[in-house]
C-alpha cells in the first residue's frame, strides 16, 4: 500500500495535497506521525508479536511565527509476559491550537496474559487468546495464535495488513505488512508487525522493520524492531525468554518550498529538499520553529 503519493487508484490511501495558503504569514503543511511499536510477548513459553504504531496523516496550516513541540514515541519493551505498548508520537502547534497524535502499537500476548493488547495496530495473541485491536484508518488488528494444539503464536498487526494467524502447529505467524510512504519520488517502508514466536524452528517473520519471532530450536528471544520504524517486536520462542522491543516512532513534515514565508529550523530533526517540496524528518523529541 502506498501512502503519501500525489496520485493513486484502487486501494491506495489518499495522499499529499499540493496546497498553497496564499497568505504572507501562513504555510500549509502535511504531517505524518508514526507511534512507537509494541513489544513482543515472552516468558515461560512461545509468545506473540507486537503491533505497529499508528500512522496518522493530517493537513495543518501554520498561522504566524511559532515554536511547535515534536514528541517521538518509544517502542514497547519486550515482555517477560505480555509485551509493553509503544508510546505516542505527536506534533503540537500553537496557532492553530492543534496536536497531531499517532498512538503506540499494542504489545503481543505472553506468559500469563495470552491476549494481544490494543493500540495503533494490535498485538498478536497466543493460545487462541483475543487479538489486540487496531485503530481504524491508522492500523490493523493483531493475528490469532493457534487454537488446535496451542503452540504457534500470532503476528502483530501492521499498518498495511492484519497480523498473521496460525490455526495450529508449532510455527509462528508473520507480522502484518507495513506501509510504503512517498514523501519524495522514492518510497520506503514503515510500521510493520512483529512476528509470532514458535515452539518449533519456524519463528514468524517481522515486516517493514519489525522483529522476527523467536524459535525454540535453538531457544531464542524475539527480535527487536528497527529504530524509527514504528514496527512491532517479535515474540519469544518456547522457554523463559523475553520478546523483542518495538521500534521507536518517527514524524515527517512536508511543505512546498516555493512561497514559504518563514525561516524554518528544527531540533531533533533534519530537512531535505526534493523537487518542489521540503521534508523534515524527526527521529527524536525536539521542536520545529517557524520564524
Amino acid at each position: 500500500m502506498r501512502y503519501g503519493e500525489r496520485t493513486r487508484s484502487g486501494t491506495s490511501v489518499s495522499g499529499w495535497t499540493q496546497r498553497s495558503s496564499g497568505a504572507a504569514n501562513q504555510l500549509a503543511l502535511e504531517v505524518i506521525a508514526i507511534g512507537g511499536g509494541g513489544g513482543g510477548g515472552g516468558g515461560g513459553s512461545e509468545s506473540a508479536g507486537g503491533g505497529a504504531g499508528a500512522v496518522r496523516r493530517q493537513a495543518v496550516t501554520v498561522v504566524g511565527s511559532q515554536v511547535c513541540t515534536v514528541t517521538i514515541g518509544g517502542g514497547g519493551s519486550g515482555g517477560g509476559g505480555a509485551g509493553g505498548d509503544g508510546t505516542s508520537s505527536s506534533l503540537a502547534f500553537v496557532s492553530p491550537a492543534v496536536t497531531v497524535t499517532a498512538i503506540g502499537g499494542g504489545g503481543g500476548g505472553g506468559h500469563g496474559s495470552t491476549a494481544g493488547r490494543a493500540g495503533g495496530s494490535g498485538g498478536g495473541s497466543k493460545f487462541g487468546g483475543a487479538v489486540g485491536t487496531g485503530t481504524t484508518d491508522e492500523g490493523n488488528n493483531g493475528g490469532l495464535g493457534a487454537t488446535v494444539d496451542r503452540r504457534g503464536c500470532g503476528g502483530g498487526g501492521g499498518r498495511g495488513a492484519v497480523g498473521g494467524s496460525i490455526p495450529g502447529g508449532s510455527n509462528g505467524a508473520a507480522g502484518g505488512a507495513g506501509i510504503t510512504l512517498y514523501l519524495t519520488q522514492t518510497g520506503f517502508l514503515k510500521a510493520g508487525g512483529g512476528g509470532g514466536g514458535a515452539a518449533g524452528s519456524g519463528g514468524g517473520s517481522g515486516q517493514a522493520g519489525g522483529g522476527s519471532g523467536g524459535a525454540s530450536s535453538p531457544p531464542t528471544t524475539g527480535g527487536s524492531a528497527t529504530a524509527n520504524s514504528g514496527s512491532g517486536g517479535g515474540g519469544s520462542g518456547e522457554g523463559n525468554y523475553s520478546g523483542g522491543s518495538g521500534g521507536t516512532g518517527v514524524l515527517y513534515i512536508r511543505y512546498l518550498t516555493a512561497g514559504n514565508p518563514f525561516t524554518v529550523s528544527g531540533s531533533g530533526g533534519t530537512s531535505t529538499t526534493s523537487g518542489s517540496f521540503t521534508v523534515w524528518t524527526f527521529t527524536s523529541t525536539g521542536s520545529i520553529t517557524f520564524a
